[in-house]
């Protein structure tokens, strides 16, 4: 069961450029590896499913990243996904390193999700 719910807390991977400013994401199950550079933001979608939503902020073990903010994304006509939530999470690369970002289902028991941000 808890390998169902894995797979439910899935991340979306979107990569684009604007102006100076670069949007790095994701895509995978469990726990991944995201690069990024100085200055990047990074993007991580997490649908809930049958876990809910995550907590924010995110615990986050090191200053390579910060946390900028959270939304629930919703599709056309302002309608969120009747299966559960997608939450997005925004960070910004702010100093080369890593760190470890933690999501926790609000959900006691629920499996939680750890990305490593690296940041060159």
């Amino acid at each position: 069961m808890h390998r169902h719910l894995l797979t439910a807390a899935s991340i979306a991977l979107v990569v684009t450029s604007c102006s100076s400013d670069h949007i790095v994401s994701a895509s995978g199950l469990a726990s991944q590896r995201i690069d990024a550079r100085r200055g990047d933001f990074v993007d991580i979608r997490l649908w809930g499913g049958a876990v809910g939503t995550y907590e924010s902020p995110p615990a986050i073990s090191g200053a390579a990243v910060e946390f900028v903010d959270v939304s629930i994304e919703s599709g056309s006509g302002g309608t969120v996904n009747p299966g559960g939530p997608t939450q997005r999470f925004r960070f910004r690369a702010i100093a080369a390193g890593s760190a470890v970002v933690t999501f926790a289902s609000v959900l006691q028991g629920s499996p939680i999700v750890s990305d490593t941000v690296v940041v060159q």
